[in-house]
């Protein structure tokens, strides 16, 4: 079964999203500070961020995860819910992860 970690303050996103996964173990963190540590204590597939969180933004978290030698960075996904500006895309981009804007997760699936 595919373990996967969801780092999202979207309840909406976030609800829509593990009925996405469903038949999939996921673990849900609505802040980094507890994705971080859920990422030192277990054992993830792949982790699917959010760009922008109140705690540490998705950049943020990658790096962390790099710097603690997780090996997590190679199954790491960002995801936004805003608007993504051309330098927003750029400044991902230099990070060398795939980005999903969650209006097309939204819309790929029944939010209700």
């Amino acid at each position: 079964m595919l373990r996967v970690l969801v780092i999202d303050d979207d309840r909406m996103v976030a609800r829509v999203i593990l009925r996405t996964l469903r038949g999939c173990q996921v673990d849900l963190a609505d802040y980094a500070v507890t994705a971080l540590q859920l990422a030192q204590e277990r054992s993830y597939d792949v982790v699917l961020c959010d760009l922008s969180m109140p705690d540490l933004d998705g950049q943020q978290v990658l790096a962390r995860l790099r710097a603690a030698g997780t090996g997590l960075e190679h199954r790491f996904i960002l995801m936004t819910g805003g608007a993504f500006t051309a330098d927003g895309a750029a400044q991902v981009e230099a990070f060398g992860v795939p980005v999903v804007e969650a209006a097309r997760l939204c819309g790929a699936a029944d939010p209700s």
